[in-house]
């Protein structure tokens, strides 16, 4: 019979292997090689939809294959031909046939209501749910596909939460119909690939009428409560009205300075909830915040205001004067004090930063700010060689990480000449309470163009002051003093000892270092 009889016994062998082929194919398809061919790897069961022919291997005389690496539930054809050492044959008529499905598919079953209803003007209708029964697959898409209300609908593709896409309104409908039912048909989608399926379900969603818009505004909500305090913000929160009115549709938020009481500030705040922060405020400053309600039918009273204090850091405050006179040959130029209003911070360091003659001085944690060296009058070391020394930057620290503040001043010291005695010391040196500050006063010097008051709140009678102005056991308290009284306005609690000395171009009259002038125990 030759090749022809054959290719056609192989022709009808595999006619009757792929009646069968669901047994065959089962796989997804690769590049093929051989005697026999397969003809597509198709997406679809569309035997119009065929692609370029793929070889199979097949070595030797049987007259059976199995074709593997196939996609399942796909169509595929096959056809054959013979070898011999003469060549190859015509391939054979093609057969069709398909591999079978693993497993079921079908498709998603939605487990939500076919019904809504909301009130107007609510914009929130529900939630779409649906899910697949094959373990291998889930829901993973919500879609609105079709509907005579459509357009009035939104769903999120993800969760399948379903809102208007504008408020309805119950008086005014805007459905196909105007009968207040809104009809859509959602689509669910579930699987992947082939295994992609998807299912309808026509729903409606019925708008009923908010009586109580015609109720009037709302009351008055409480009065708010403070819930959080930064230094250039105020978080507040409110509860609901009692007398509701008609339906809140949200609140209505406005603050001022109440020291003084100055216009009211709106606060943009949307919808219904009942917290807000109001930020861009200056810090430790008290404020008044007002909320009222907003009804579909108007807004209601303001509440009554609260008042709360937004927290508080300032810079430290320096309470010693600028500028100083010294005599040539002391290195005591002034104690630097600086003090910080914030309860919970303290200043805790003092420093040179700049300035044209700041290498002439330093200063330590107490303030003592002193020359290096003793300054001569006749050898001037500062920047423009006048004897004053100028632009001396000092600066205060104080707080601690976050509420770390610095503040900075600018201290001029002026080189007197020493030409002749200093005054005396100042007599009838006494005190007097002031409520919890110490009023110092004496008589006045001739002579004496100024006073200074050394302070000790400790050692009593142990005040040492050298020909250079510096102070041991004891604080230079106040300096430049024109008058004949000083008030220290935060005296320690329990002891404190005063030396009042009179100064002149001159000098300073010495400390009496065995007797304070004046000796104060409150």
């Amino acid at each position: 019979r030759g090749i022809g009889g054959a290719i056609g016994d192989l022709a009808q062998a595999f006619g009757d292997i792929f009646d069968g082929i669901g047994d065959v194919f089962d796989g997804i398809g690769d590049v093929f090689r051989g005697i026999f061919g397969i003809f597509g790897n198709l997406s679809t069961l569309e035997e119009s939809d065929w692609s370029d022919w793929a070889d199979w291997p097949h070595a030797g005389t049987t007259t059976t294959a199995t074709i593997t690496g196939l996609a399942e539930g796909s169509a595929y054809q096959a056809r054959v031909r013979a070898n011999n050492p003469e060549g190859s044959g015509i391939w054979s008529e093609p057969s069709t046939a398909s591999t079978t499905v693993t497993g079921s598919n079908t498709p998603p079953r939605f487990t939500s209501p076919a019904a809504f209803e909301v009130r107007e003007p609510a914009v929130a209708v529900g939630t779409v749910a649906a899910s697949d029964a094959d373990s291998q697959d889930s829901v993973n898409a919500y879609q609105i596909s079709g509907g005579a209300d459509a357009a009035s609908l939104r769903i999120d593709p993800i969760s399948g939460t379903l809102e208007f896409t504008v408020a309805p309104d119950y008086e005014n409908p805007t459905d196909a119909d105007s009968n207040n039912d809104y009809e859509a048909t959602v689509t669910a989608t579930g699987g992947a690939g082939r295994r992609l399926l998807a299912a309808t379900q026509t729903i409606t969603v019925t708008v009923t009428d908010d009586a109580s818009e015609t109720a009037g505004p709302p009351a008055a909500p409480p009065e708010p409560s403070l819930v959080d305090a930064s230094e250039t913000s105020l978080t507040v929160q409110w509860q609901q009205p009692a007398i509701a009115g008609s339906t809140i549709a949200g609140y209505d938020v406005q603050y001022r300075p109440a020291d003084p009481a100055g216009g009211w500030t709106g606060w943009p705040h949307t919808g219904t909830a009942r917290r807000t922060t109001i930020s861009g405020l200056d810090s430790n400053t008290r404020y008044q915040v007002q909320v009222r309600s907003v009804g579909r039918a108007g807004a209601g009273e303001w509440s009554q205001p609260l008042v709360a204090t937004t927290a508080g850091n300032r810079a430290p405050l320096f309470t010693s004067p600028a500028s100083v006179t010294v005599r040539e040959n002391n290195t005591q130029a002034i104690r630097v004090r600086a003090v910080d209003t914030d309860a919970a911070d303290t200043v805790s360091t003092y420093g040179i930063t700049a300035g044209a003659d700041q290498t002439a001085f330093e200063i330590d944690g107490m303030g003592n700010l002193a020359f290096k060296s003793a300054p001569d009058y006749d050898a001037p070391q500062d920047a423009n060689g006048d004897n004053t020394y100028e632009e001396i930057v000092v600066a205060a620290t104080s707080g601690r990480t976050q509420r770390i503040r610095t503040a900075t001043q600018q201290i001029s010291v002026a080189v007197t000449d020493d030409t002749a005695e200093a005054p005396p010391a100042p007599p009838n040196q006494h005190y007097a309470f002031e409520g919890s500050a110490i009023v110092l006063g004496w008589d006045a010097v001739a002579g004496a163009s100024f006073y200074r008051v050394y302070y000790d709140d400790f050692f009593g009678s142990s005040c040492r002051v050298s020909s250079g102005g510096r102070a041991s056991f004891c604080e230079l308290l106040a300096t430049d003093i024109t008058g004949t009284s000083y008030t220290h306005s935060d005296p320690d609690p329990d002891s404190n000892y005063y030396w009042v000395v009179a100064c002149s171009s001159s000098g300073c009259s010495p400390v009496d270092s065995n007797s304070p002038a004046t000796t104060v125990r409150s």
